[in-house]
């Protein structure tokens, strides 16, 4: 107790100690900081692969004649965008390359997947396979007229 201006006497109380975070709480801390580094990680290696299966030949032909080809457009409904996902692979060695890709494109009726298969030979591309596949109805080659 001590003696108050007053004349009085009032309790002290002990002053609060400030708990110092156990090491389990720093651990929880350290594994979600890099749990989150992690997945940032992974997610900037899937943006870049798709960004760069966007770009390649095989993708850009197979979309440019899907996107304009009058049966497609009568199929899947004007206009015709491409979807996010693209997969496959596109090898390259020498003057020689390969495509085998799946990609989705969205029109307004109905969504379809295109596949196409090429080989580059030198600055030449020839393809073998170029098909859009309408979630509903026939298959349509768009090597053939």
């Amino acid at each position: 107790m001590t003696a108050t201006p007053t004349g009085g006497y009032a309790l002290q109380q002990p002053p609060l100690q400030q708990k110092k975070p156990s090491g389990c709480k720093i651990l929880a801390a350290g594994c979600a900081v890099v749990f989150v580094a992690f997945c940032a990680f992974v997610a900037v290696i899937v943006v870049i692969a798709f960004s760069a299966l966007h770009h390649t030949e095989a993708f850009r032909t197979g979309f440019n004649r899907a996107s304009h080809d009058p049966r497609v457009k009568a199929a899947l409904g004007a206009p015709i965008e491409a979807g996010l996902v693209i997969r496959g692979n596109v090898g390259s060695e020498g003057g020689h390359a390969n495509a085998n890709i799946h990609f989705s494109i969205l029109g307004t009726h109905q969504n379809a997947g295109v596949h196409v298969v090429g080989e580059r030979e030198g600055r030449e591309w020839h393809y073998t396979v170029m098909t859009v596949e309408p979630d509903h109805g026939e298959a349509i080659d768009l090597l053939k007229p």
